[in-house]
């Protein structure tokens, strides 16, 4: 993590080298560090020493200060927090296969309780096991109502 913060000081001492030292200070850049420190909030894991939780609760306050100076109107605030946290969500949705309902499940009664246990670790992983025979589902003939 303070690397992290090292990397952002040498990012931010070459962009006041490139551009003007006010350049530093702007908005844009305000916003890329403030992604930055998220970021770097994310990396820190969950069994911290004490002098990591200090630097954890200095970042979270950092955070929160930047995102004060940026948003200082608590609704727009709360709405970017919520834009970021549904933004990370529908990145992070792995596509889950669809489960076949049990109902269209038919294992046969002569299979051996080894087959039996390998047609549920497929169905578990979301596969279709070459030893599960699909049901027949009864189709309704449409009734024509005489008038």
């Amino acid at each position: 993590m303070i690397e992290g913060m090292q990397e952002w000081k040498q990012k931010e001492q070459m962009i006041a080298d490139l551009f003007s030292p006010g350049a530093a200070r702007s908005r844009y850049v305000q916003q890329l560090k403030l992604e930055h420190l998220r970021g770097l909030r994310k990396t820190i894991g969950t069994s911290l020493s004490k002098d990591e939780r200090i630097v954890l609760r200095v970042l979270q306050g950092e955070i929160a200060q930047m995102e004060r100076q940026l948003y200082p109107n608590l609704f727009v605030r709360l709405s970017v927090r919520l834009q970021k946290t549904v933004h990370n969500l529908l990145r992070n949705i792995k596509k889950v296969p669809p489960q076949i309902p049990e109902w269209k499940m038919k294992v046969e009664q002569h299979f051996t309780p080894k087959q039996k246990q390998e047609v549920k670790q497929q169905q578990k992983a979301g596969m279709r096991s070459t030893l599960v025979q699909k049901k027949k589902v009864t189709q309704r003939k449409s009734m024509k109502i005489a008038r």
